[in-house]
């Protein structure tokens, strides 16, 4: 859909500064929190350093620590016996944690370093494998995908989701609010915001940790891919019917 709009993705390095914090001398790192990994430990990974001497030091089995490096550094096709487009297919139907679990045969004690990263505020057991794959996620190297087309480059529009609307042609208007605007409008009737809505926004929709999650309220989370597709239909050229449109 971003081709068929005209956003040229490849523009994107002109207007952002890949090096801001490389410049201030920042580094990447893991923190193992005392909950989840048995003590507070925070490990800065420095440059050039390998996966394995990164790990060395973190608290984590030697499993673990063994099969986090397998991902990081080896390209291994985990799909060996599917070609390309059912490789795709599977991937669009399970979570890139399931992929770690079942197909990659990843050690459980690896899996809550690989949720430290987030993807648009969602855990890994959500995030589609597939997504994972075209954004370059450890252990989806070696499944012989070319992570090119639009949907494998990163990119931002600065007003948000108002660029892509203009595209397709819709009409709504994107508006920035302050806090207390925001509190005003739910406070009205017959606005398309409430008050607990209001609420909410201001609190985001990551858990905290003190609260139920899937697991104790019997959710199973299921990939967003499995019903991007037919969400998207009234936003394609054609909509439905666009797989027999003339050319």
């Amino acid at each position: 859909m971003i081709g068929e709009l005209g956003i040229d993705v490849d523009r994107y390095s002109e207007f952002t500064n890949g090096e801001v914090f490389r410049a201030r001398g920042m580094r990447r790192g893991v923190f193992f929190d005392r909950e989840t990994f048995g003590e507070d430990r925070l490990l800065v990974r420095e440059r050039g350093a390998s996966w394995a001497d990164f790990l060395a030091q973190a608290p984590l089995s030697e499993a673990a620590r063994r099969d986090l490096v397998r991902l990081h550094e080896d390209e291994v096709d985990y799909l060996p016996d599917l070609s390309l487009a059912q490789k795709r297919a599977y991937l669009r139907a399970v979570s890139y944690q399931d992929f770690l679990l079942e197909a990659a045969k990843v050690h459980p004690d690896a899996i809550p370093v690989l949720r430290t990263g987030s993807y648009w505020a969602i855990g890994i057991d959500a995030l589609s494998a597939w997504a994972a794959v075209y954004s370059g996620y450890p252990g989806t190297s070696g499944l012989g995908f070319s992570n090119e087309g639009p949907e494998a480059r990163p990119f931002r529009f600065p007003d948000g989701n108002a660029s892509i609307a203009r595209l397709i042609g819709r009409k709504e208007r994107f508006l920035p609010l302050p806090d207390a605007a925001g509190g005003l409008l739910a406070a009205l009737p017959g606005t398309p915001m409430g008050k607990d809505q209001w609420q909410l926004l201001k609190q985001g929709s990551v858990v905290s940790g003190e609260h139920p999650g899937f697991a104790e309220l019997g959710i199973e989370p299921k990939p967003l891919n499995l019903f991007l597709d037919k969400w998207m239909v009234r936003y394609r050229r054609q909509g439905r019917f666009s797989d027999r449109a003339l050319p």
